[in-house]
């Protein structure tokens, strides 16, 4: 597991009480990339369907044992977590340590209250922070192109997540909200502003995987992208994990009428992994895949796993 230099703690005021209630957000390193099982290992974003996007209404999502989520807003995909999981990596760069923030906030309330002078700086709110940043920026960091189509592509996709309402309840969390709480630009100067609701710690008490980025981004294909994170969040030494076709295509959300095609699909998109060094070794028995990621000793698999039922 994790050892305590691998995670963060985010101390939130609860109150009357004066104490502080602790959440758990993720730490990972310059060249790694993160996200918690409950949206690796369920259909939020879900392989890409054809046609126009669906709008669901409290629309229950597939989802791993012991987990249940309810979304609205309209359809998510593969290609909306690529920007998910970039959005939350960008607040972990600038505040990986938000307990520091809090600890802070705590000393100057003890010192106003001791008839100290208020601090003449301002901190951001406490329901979320502000992250300048720029659509180009992240457009280049994703290897996509910077193109009109791939401008419209990008807001699209953020305007998604932040008109949705997604309700996860986990073994030890609840979290009710959107993905993106605001994403705001200054026409005077053109600086673009990320704002995500702080809360979305939650969402990884209760386990998340962390990579390398150039392996993420290597991946291409929803199937192959769903795939290397359900591959990713689960050690397989010394037993390889097992999961039936029908769970996958339960799982990732897809729309198929055939598991014999399916089945087809599934083959390519490990075979895909094996390419970018996600997996070592897999085969299909019957309607079974079975899968083992590279080499490692088990504890060096779990280190890059913390918390959750493998």
């Amino acid at each position: 597991m994790a050892s305590n230099g691998q995670q963060m703690e985010l101390g939130i005021d609860s109150g009357a009480s004066g104490r502080r209630r602790k959440e758990v957000i993720p730490y990972w390193k310059e060249d790694e990339i993160a996200a918690p099982h409950c949206v690796l290992r369920s259909a939020l974003f879900k392989v890409a369907g054809r046609g126009a996007r669906d709008m669901y209404k409290n629309r229950d999502i597939a989802a791993w044992k012991g987990v249940s989520i309810s979304y609205t807003g309209m359809r998510l995909d593969q290609s909306d977590l690529l920007v998910w999981m970039h959005a939350v990596d960008l607040y972990r760069k600038k505040y990986g340590n938000l307990s520091h923030w809090y600890d802070r906030k705590l000393q100057e309330q003890a010192a106003k209250d001791d008839g100290g002078r208020e601090p003449d700086h301002h901190e951001p709110p406490m329901e979320g922070d502000v992250v300048r940043c720029s659509l180009h920026g992240i457009l280049k960091q994703l290897g996509k192109n910077v193109g009109q189509s791939d401008y419209e592509w990008l807001g699209e996709s953020i305007d998604r997540m932040m008109a949705c309402v997604v309700k996860v309840k986990t073994p030890r969390s609840t979290y009710k909200g959107s993905l993106i709480h605001e994403f705001s630009s200054d026409a005077e100067t053109g600086e673009t502003y990320l704002h995500l609701n702080v809360n979305l710690a939650r969402l990884f008490l209760d386990g998340f995987s962390r990579y390398e980025r150039s392996m993420w981004l290597a991946v291409r294909g929803d199937l192959a992208r769903w795939l290397f994170g359900y591959v990713m969040s689960h050690v397989t030494r010394p037993v390889p994990h097992r999961v039936s076709i029908g769970k996958i295509i339960e799982l990732c959300g897809s729309e198929t009428q055939s598991k014999r095609a399916f089945k087809a699909k599934t083959k390519k998109a490990m075979e895909r992994l094996v390419e970018v060094g996600a997996v070592e070794n897999w085969g299909i028995d019957s309607d079974t895949l079975w899968f083992v990621r590279p080499g490692k000793k088990r504890k060096q698999q779990e280190a890059a796993l913390e918390g959750s039922n493998c």
